[in-house]
């Protein structure tokens, strides 16, 4: 496709400003290149093995960037640490 400045499959048409020489498979995307397209199976079992956004467990460390700034914010256990010394908790019961 040496010299090629457009393509049209159908009515699925691109200009290209990369030269394009392979379509990858690869479900990790490991490869991070402009050189190749993922097909549909790369990109779905790359999507897939991501965190689902409810109902999903993920395992290790979670690092937070910064102190909550909202109420419903996650906030870190050293937060809590530095915001809760010489406090007295109290806790709320409400018989049902």
């Amino acid at each position: 496709m040496s010299g090629l400045s457009s393509l049209r499959l159908g009515s699925i048409g691109a200009q290209l400003g990369e030269t394009i020489n392979e379509f990858s498979s690869d479900g990790t995307l490991s490869g991070n290149s402009n050189l190749a397209v993922p097909t549909e199976y790369a990109v779905k079992t790359y999507a897939d093995g991501k965190v689902a956004k409810a109902g999903d467990t993920m395992t290790g460390f979670l690092t937070l960037n910064a102190a909550p700034t909202a109420p419903l914010h996650a906030a870190s256990k050293q937060y809590v640490d530095d915001n809760s010394q010489n406090r007295a908790l109290s806790f709320y019961y409400a018989a049902l």
